[in-house]
C-alpha cells in the first residue's frame, strides 16, 4: 500500500513508485472513465520527466518505460479499433516514509520494507496530472526495448479545438463555461467575477458592458486566454497568473491564497528539502518617482527528495540559507547516506526555521528514474504572506506587457526557454504599432511647413489611453493619458478627397478624440483616420439620419490649441446643422448663407471664397449674369437682375399685399 496523504506530505520515503493509467477519450470528464491499461513500477523500470504548467500551458511530460509488452504497446499506440486510450493519468508516490530518527537509521541500513502495492484508491490520492498522449514510440534501450510516451495536459489539448461558429455570450464567465463544456473540461471559478459573471469595473474607468464573443476560427485556449487577460486587467492582479491547470481541472480567477486553501506547506530536511538556491530576481518593472514600481521579487529554487504533492499555485515555507545566494551545504549524515538515497537527518522540533520565508510556487518539475532516483525541483517567487494582496503584483507603471495572456512568469529551464521565444515574438510584434486612440491638442490649418512649423492640415496628438481594464470597447471609453503623454506632432488626417489644393477640409478642434493608424506599423508614422465620440457623448439621433453639426462661437484662442494643463470640455453652445432624415427631409441651419453660381469667376484651387456683402443674409447670386436675390438680416428681400419674369400660368394668380406699393418706371409700363 501507499502511505496516507497526510503522512506522505509530512515526510518522504526510501522506495518511490510510479503508475500510469490509460483511459479512452470520451470528450467528457475522464474522472470516472474505466481504466483500459495500467503500467507501474511494480513490473517495469521507467524514467519520468514531468514539468507541471504554471498557467494555461501544456507542461512537459516524457515517460520512458522499459520492457513494455507488445500487447500493452499496441493497446496504447496501435489500438485495432483506431481508438487508442489517449488519456493518461500520472501518479507518483512513496511506498514508505521516514518520520523519525529510528526510521532514518533504518533507511540508511536499507532494512525498510515495502508495505504493499498501490490500490486504485491509493492512486486517486497520488494523482500528479491528467494528460493527453501526443506520441508513443519505441526504441532499443540498454537492457530492454523502451517505450517513450510524450504527453501534455489534457485540459490544454482539449482547449486547442477551434470555434466553428461565432457566438455572442452575455459575460466573460459564460465564455469560459461554454468553452470548457464543449471541450469536456472541468472548470472552477475563483475571485474576479461578479455574481452575473461580469468583470467588476476598475476605479477611474467607465464600465463597458458589451457582449463577449466566440470568434470563429479561434481556439478555445485563445478565448479563455483573453478572458484571463481581462481578469488581470480588471482586478489589477498581475504576475502569478489567473489561469491554472491542476489535476485535470482548469481554475480561472484570482486565487485568494494557495490554490485549494490551507496553510503554507513547510519544507525542511525532515520533509525532503535538500537544497535551497537563490535564483536571482524576477524581472524588474520600470517606474518613476511619481509612479514607483513594486520591488522586484526574489526567486528561489528548492531541490527536494520527491514531493509529488507539491504543485504550481501552492505556497511553501522554507528556511533561507545564511548566504542567500549559495546553495545550502548538505549535512554530514546526508553526505554519507546520499541525499537522494535517504532523507536528511530530521532537525530538532522548533529549530528548523531560523529565517523562514514563503515561496509562491510557479513551477514544479519531477525527475524519476533508475539512475536518477526521485527528485522534485520547485521554483517560485518570495512573498510576504499567503494572500492575494501579497502573492500578486500591482499593475506595472509602464502598463501590462502586450500579448500576455494571464499566465504565471515562472517555470523550469525548458519552460522558460519556450517563454523566452514567446517573449521575443511578442517583442517583435509589439514593434508593430496598431490602431490607437488619441486626443488632438494643436491644429495647424495653414502654412507650407518648415523645420520649425508644421504643415497645414496636420495636428499634434496625445496618443494613448489608460491601461486596459478588462472590459470591451476601450478606444471610445478609456480616458486619454494626460500625465507624461505620448506626444505626436505633424500628424496628417484622412479626408474623403485630397488632391493638391483641392479636397474636403473637415474641422479638427483641440480636444477631439481621433483614431490613429501607423504606416507599416511604425510608431513614428501615425495618421489620423477620423474622429471618435467618447463613450456616452454625441447627439441623440434617429435611425437613418445624416446629420452634420458644427460648433459656433468657440473662443478664438481654443480653436487652434489647448494648454498642456487644460482638459477639454465638450462644446455646449450654438451650432450649425445640416440634417437629412430617413424620410428624405432636409433641414439646414446656418448663421449666413451664400450660394454663388459662376463659370467665368471660379476661384483657383485653395482660394477661400468670399462671403456676401450683407452680414447674416441669405444670398443667391449668378456672378456672371449679375443677378442676385438677397434676404437681409432686417427682413428685406432684394431681387436684382437684368430681366425678371413672373409667370403664374393661364390659371394662376399673383397676389401682392402691402400698406404701400411704389412702382418706378423709367420708360413704360404695359398692363394687359
Amino acid at each position: 500500500m501507499i502511505l496516507p496523504a497526510d503522512t506522505a506530505s509530512a515526510g518522504v520515503g526510501t522506495h518511490a513508485g510510479w503508475a500510469l493509467t490509460f483511459h479512452r477519450e470520451t470528450g467528457a470528464d475522464p474522472g470516472e472513465a474505466p481504466t483500459v491499461l495500467s503500467v507501474s513500477s511494480d513490473h517495469h523500470d521507467g524514467q519520468i520527466e514531468a514539468t507541471l504548467p504554471g498557467g494555461l500551458e501544456g507542461g512537459v511530460y516524457t515517460v520512458t518505460v522499459e520492457g513494455l509488452s507488445d500487447a500493452d504497446y499496441q493497446a496504447i499506440a496501435q489500438d485495432v479499433a483506431a481508438d487508442p486510450p489517449s488519456v493518461m493519468k500520472l501518479h507518483l508516490f512513496w511506498y514508505d516514509t521516514t518520520s523519525s530518527v529510528g526510521a532514518y537509521l533504518a533507511n540508511v541500513a536499507g532494512v525498510t520494507s515495502i508495505a504493499g502495492r498501490p490500490s486504485a484508491e491509493d492512486l486517486a490520492d497520488r494523482l500528479v496530472a491528467v494528460l493527453t498522449v501526443v506520441s508513443v514510440t519505441r526504441r532499443v534501450g540498454t537492457r530492454h526495448y523502451e517505450t517513450v510516451i510524450t504527453a501534455r495536459e489534457r485540459v490544454y489539448e482539449r482547449l486547442g479545438r477551434r470555434v466553428v461558429n461565432s457566438v455572442c455570450k452575455e459575460s466573460p464567465k459564460s465564455v469560459v463555461e461554454q468553452a470548457t463544456r464543449e471541450a469536456g473540461v472541468k472548470v472552477d471559478f475563483l475571485d474576479g467575477f461578479t455574481d452575473e459573471g461580469q468583470l467588476p469595473p476598475r476605479e477611474g474607468t467607465d464600465l463597458g458592458t458589451a457582449m463577449t464573443n466566440f470568434v470563429r476560427g479561434n481556439t478555445y485556449r485563445k478565448e479563455i486566454g483573453e478572458v484571463g487577460t481581462a481578469v488581470e486587467q480588471s482586478s489589477g492582479r498581475y504576475g502569478r497568473g489567473v489561469l491554472l491547470i491542476r489535476d485535470g481541472m482548469l481554475y480561472v480567477g484570482v486565487r485568494p491564497g494557495p490554490l485549494g486553501g490551507g496553510e503554507p506547506v513547510p519544507l525542511s530536511p525532515r520533509t525532503g528539502l535538500v537544497e535551497v538556491a537563490a535564483a536571482g530576481l524576477a524581472p524588474e518593472q520600470s517606474g518613476t518617482a511619481e509612479q514607483p514600481a513594486a520591488p522586484a521579487r526574489r526567486r528561489h529554487t528548492l531541490v527536494l527528495k520527491g514531493r509529488p504533492d507539491l504543485k504550481p499555485g501552492a505556497v511553501v515555507q522554507f528556511d533561507l540559507p545564511p548566504t542567500e545566494k549559495a546553495a545550502t551545504t548538505p549535512s554530514v549524515g546526508a553526505a554519507i547516506a546520499g541525499p537522494l538515497l535517504g532523507p536528511l537527518l530530521p532537525s530538532l522540533p522548533g529549530a528548523e526555521f531560523a529565517d523562514p520565508r514563503l515561496l509562491y510556487v510557479d513551477s514544479v518539475s519531477h525527475r524519476f528514474g533508475r539512475t536518477t532516483s526521485f527528485v522534485t525541483t520547485v521554483s517560485g517567487v518570495e512573498v510576504e504572506t499567503a494572500t492575494a494582496e501579497a502573492m500578486y503584483d500591482p499593475p506595472p507603471p509602464a502598463g501590462p506587457e502586450k500579448g500576455e495572456t494571464g499566465g504565471a512568469r515562472g517555470g523550469d529551464n525548458a519552460v522558460r526557454a519556450a517563454r523566452a521565444v514567446q517573449s521575443g515574438v511578442r517583442e517583435a510584434l509589439s514593434r508593430v504599432h496598431l490602431a490607437e486612440a488619441g486626443e488632438v491638442r494643436l491644429v495647424t490649418s495653414s502654412g507650407d511647413g518648415s523645420a520649425d512649423e508644421p504643415p497645414r492640415h496636420t495636428a499634434t496628438v496625445w496618443r494613448g489611453l489608460a491601461d486596459p481594464d478588462g472590459h470591451p470597447n476601450r478606444l471610445a471609453r478609456l480616458p486619454v493619458v494626460r500625465t507624461s503623454p505620448d506626444i505626436r506632432q505633424r500628424v496628417p488626417h484622412v479626408t474623403p478627397f485630397a488632391w493638391g489644393s483641392t479636397g474636403l477640409v473637415v474641422p479638427r478642434y483641440p480636444g477631439t478624440r481621433v483614431l490613429l493608424a501607423h504606416g507599416k506599423g511604425d510608431q513614428d508614422d501615425p495618421v489620423d483616420l477620423g474622429a471618435l465620440w467618447e463613450s456616452g457623448t454625441g447627439p441623440d439621433a434617429e435611425p437613418g439620419d445624416w446629420w452634420l453639426i458644427l460648433p459656433v462661437g468657440v473662443p478664438a484662442e481654443q480653436r487652434g490649441s489647448l494648454a498642456d494643463s487644460a482638459k477639454p470640455e465638450p462644446h455646449t453652445g450654438p451650432v450649425t446643422q445640416d440634417l437629412i432624415d430617413a424620410d428624405g427631409n432636409r433641414v439646414i441651419e446656418v448663421g449666413e448663407l451664400t450660394i454663388r453660381v459662376t463659370r467665368d469667376a471660379l476661384a483657383s484651387a485653395g482660394t477661400r471664397p468670399a462671403r456676401a456683402g450683407d452680414a447674416g443674409s441669405v444670398t443667391i447670386e449668378h456672378a456672371d449674369a449679375g443677378s442676385k436675390i438677397v434676404m437681409t438680416a432686417d427682413g428685406t428681400v432684394r431681387i436684382q437682375a437684368s430681366k425678371i419674369e413672373l409667370d403664374a400660368g393661364s390659371d394662376g394668380e399673383i397676389s401682392l399685399k402691402a400698406k404701400n406699393v411704389n412702382v418706378s418706371v423709367a420708360d413704360s409700363m404695359d398692363v394687359s
